[in-house]
């Protein structure tokens, strides 16, 4: 429906050419949103970097996915 879910539970994966990074991301507010800041340092230009959302509210469990890729 849309609607924003608050306090519910994130935690990204970023799969980096090197590696893979696991953070656990804060509880979303009213409107629904988390908010984190992503260090990519070291990553060559060109590379893209695959993000996987997992979030969890109750006993209810969602994965989405993204992925940007590195300019300069």
């Amino acid at each position: 429906s849309f609607d924003p879910v608050a306090r519910a539970a994130t935690v990204l994966v970023a799969h980096f050419p090197n590696g893979d990074r696991t953070l656990v991301m804060p509880l979303t507010d009213d409107r629904g949103l988390s908010r984190l800041t992503l260090a990519y340092e070291g990553v060559p230009p060109g590379r893209t970097v695959e993000l996987e959302y997992w979030v969890v509210y109750g006993e209810l469990q969602a994965v989405t996915q993204d992925s940007f890729r590195i300019w300069w």
